[in-house]
């Protein structure tokens, strides 16, 4: 079996899809005092593309960093637990979670897809003060700012490499 390059495969996937935005979050998951009570995620929203079907869709992947099983476990619980059907607001028609793929090198991965009502555009407001307040209500998440992309990845510069998840993250997908 072929061994997964976890860096070349992210740069991969990021440019064949058009990003709109991404913003980190805080995952609250266990008790104070325990080892971890809380994790540090990133969410990745695609913009929609142009389909012969008339849903607009958003294709939200959540990245969470967990290196071992039990963190794996615990991560599988909380969202296998989601009520997506939950996750209402004006604008959002559906919400479907896509079943679970099996773990990545040390990273924890959930793709949610978002429908839309006909008559909502996917805009930065609409992420921001809809979208994002849902999803933290539905997934008990703390959500951060939301990052807007404005322009084609090829115009942005590159930050440098970071040691830490997110900044990775950031650095392969051209953010700041």
């Amino acid at each position: 079996m072929k061994p997964i390059e976890l860096d070349r495969e992210l740069r991969d996937l990021v440019t064949t899809e058009e990003v709109l935005a991404y913003f980190d979050f805080i995952l609250p998951l266990g008790e104070l005092g325990t080892a971890r009570p809380e994790v540090e995620g990133l969410c990745k929203v695609s913009r929609p593309r142009e389909r012969r079907s008339r849903s607009t869709y958003l294709s939200l992947i959540f990245i969470i960093d967990a290196h071992d099983a039990a963190m794996q476990a615990q991560l599988n619980g909380h969202w296998g637990a989601i009520d997506w059907a939950a996750c209402t607001a004006p604008g959002i028609d559906c919400v479907l979670a896509i079943p679970h793929r099996e773990p990545s090198t040390g990273l924890f991965l959930k793709e949610v897809d978002v429908y839309l009502e006909s008559d909502q555009p996917p805009s930065a407001e609409f992420l921001r003060d809809v979208l994002q307040p849902a999803l933290a209500r539905t997934a008990r998440l703390v959500p951060g700012e939301l990052t807007v992309w404005d322009e084609p990845a090829e115009a942005r510069p590159q930050s440098a490499p970071s040691e830490t998840l997110l900044g990775r993250l950031r650095r392969l997908t051209g953010g700041s």
